[in-house]
């Protein structure tokens, strides 16, 4: 099978140090295991660090079978700009005139977000005759009405209806619709205007437990230990990995850990970049239990989950997150983390609770302290709750269960040539 895979923002194996790949890095490390050729479309701009990483259009071999495109367009600062939708148009623009000179895929799995290059992608499919599959990782641009007050939710939803036509246009032309969780599914069909059928399922964010190499450990401990982050019984560390951004919402934790400070031996580490990390910074910088980062490599995260008690899913309260299990999630959960979560009701909230693996603090700083203090004083309930964290993942978020899963669901697809074997499958 010859596969495109098309997201604009992911970590690439390209890229310098050691990347933690995303959804897509990872489901082609098991595509190529299996055979499949892989081709990858993505910007030229690194969205993470914030630079290009090539200063034109360029096609990069990874390795027989495996090869990335990088499409070059306009940098953005801010996330959520109109410089980024620039960037996003732009990709698209390329997409649409260069894929002609690659060859014919036998089937195409895009993600959503981005709608612009989803459009151009469903209309590429239609024209080759070939099964697009889209993944809904984003409820994007919904997401933007979710943050928009009331009285002004009409205006957004008329400026943002360039977005939403190519939205509802991709997915009425996808052959199949998957997600991270159910409930994006369902969005994308809503937007397709159809019912689910067989073709149409969720797939978790699967991650790879993987140890770093030992070289890349030795250089992660040092890093951490000279921090003064150490796996201690004396110490309770709260970790937060992602972005920074206008989605997140730290300020009850950051105010946690002003009560805590001085009183009890609990430290916050949180790791990122974006729009609020100099905010936060600036809020904390007279707090000795707290460290912002910034962005650090895969093995460095790897090594501080293992050094960590508690780990926060602090994220606002709209559809796109109460519907929503991430990929930091599945990355909590394959070090044994149980999690915090500002979420009061939704997917992530009923699994937590179902499981025994986590708790809500409704964004509330004096809850959220007075779950660690208990916690601090209680190893045989934080024992359960690791335990029952990591046999969670062992169970439903493995890289080598979801995606060899999702492997074998693309290859059904792009075999299904018959008109007879669709209805069967459909059934």
């Amino acid at each position: 099978m010859r596969i495109w895979l098309i997201t604009p923002g992911e970590p690439l194996p390209i890229d310098s140090g050691a990347q933690r790949l995303f959804r897509h890095g990872i489901l082609a490390n098991y595509l190529l295991e299996r055979g499949h050729t892989v081709a990858r479309w993505a910007s030229a701009f690194n969205h993470y660090e914030k630079r290009q990483r090539v200063h034109e259009d360029t096609r990069i071999e990874v390795s027989p079978g495996y090869a990335i495109w990088l499409l070059h367009a306009p940098e953005y600062v801010k996330n959520v700009s109109l410089a980024r939708y620039r960037h996003l148009c732009r990709l698209a623009e390329k997409f649409a005139s260069i894929a002609t000179l690659e060859e014919k895929p036998d089937i195409i799995l895009c993600s959503i977000p981005s709608v612009e290059i989803a459009d151009e992608a469903a209309s590429y499919a239609e024209n080759a005759g070939i099964p697009l599959v889209l993944d809904c990782r984003d409820m994007w641009p919904d997401v933007i009405l979710f943050k928009a007050p009331g009285v002004l939710r009409p205006l957004a939803k008329l400026a943002l209806s360039p977005m939403s036509r190519k939205l509802k246009r991709a997915c009425s032309m996808a052959k199949a619709i998957t997600g991270h969780a159910p409930a994006f599914v369902d969005w994308g069909l809503s937007h397709a205007g159809r019912e689910r059928t067989g073709f149409d399922r969720d797939f978790p964010f699967g991650y790879d437990p993987s140890e770093p190499k030992p070289a890349q450990r030795a250089e992660a401990e040092s890093f951490w230990d000279e921090m003064g982050i150490r796996r201690s019984s004396n110490e309770f560390t709260v970790c937060y990995i992602g972005a920074i951004s206008q989605h997140v919402r730290l300020d009850s934790a950051l105010e946690a850990a002003r009560g805590l400070n001085g009183k009890h031996p609990v430290r916050f580490v949180f790791c990122g970049v974006g729009d609020k990390l100099e905010r936060y910074r600036d809020q904390s910088k007279n707090l000795e239990n707290v460290h912002f980062t910034g962005w650090v490599a895969s093995p460095h995260i790897w090594t501080l989950l293992r050094r960590s008690d508690l780990a926060l899913f602090a994220m606002a309260n709209n559809p796109n997150y109460i519907t929503n299990i991430p990929n930091k999630v599945a990355e909590y959960l394959s070090a044994g983390l149980p999690i915090a979560t500002t979420l009061g009701t939704g997917t992530l909230h009923d699994m937590l609770l179902e499981h025994d693996c986590g708790f809500c603090y409704t964004d509330d700083a004096k809850t959220l302290a007075e779950r660690i203090t208990q916690l601090c004083a209680d190893d045989a309930r934080k024992k359960r709750l690791s335990e029952n964290a990591a046999d969670l993942f062992e169970s439903r978020f493995r890289a080598d269960k979801v995606y060899v899963e999702m492997v074998e669901y693309l290859r059904e697809i792009a075999e299904i040539g018959s008109p007879e074997r669709e209805l069967a499958y459909t059934r």
